[in-house]
């Protein structure tokens, strides 16, 4: 059977089993996990569309200079832009 479908490889198709040394074949290598980024989780959602909200800038402090619409649009979640969406995926392994 080749070695890409033995039944090793099927069953656990994330894990390699190295097939270049005798020695090898009791051990096995696990691929390791992609860990979401700690502080992107908390400044990021995920729509149920698969879309990312972020919150909009200039809605933390010193309010008493800025307008009530500035206010209002500025509390309100936005869309990543394309251009960083790669990578905020990245941080949030998906």
């Amino acid at each position: 059977m080749h070695k890409f479908l033995s039944k090793k490889n099927f069953l656990y198709p994330n894990i390699i089993y190295p097939t270049f040394a005798p020695h090898f074949k009791k051990h096995f290598f696990i691929m390791p996990k992609i860990k979401t980024h700690s502080s992107a989780k908390k400044r990021f959602k995920v729509t149920g569309s698969g879309k990312i909200k972020r919150p909009r800038a200039n809605h933390n402090h010193r309010f008493d200079g800025k307008s009530k619409r500035s206010k209002a649009v500025n509390g309100e979640w936005g869309l990543v832009d394309s251009a960083n969406l790669p990578r905020v995926k990245m941080m949030l392994a998906i």
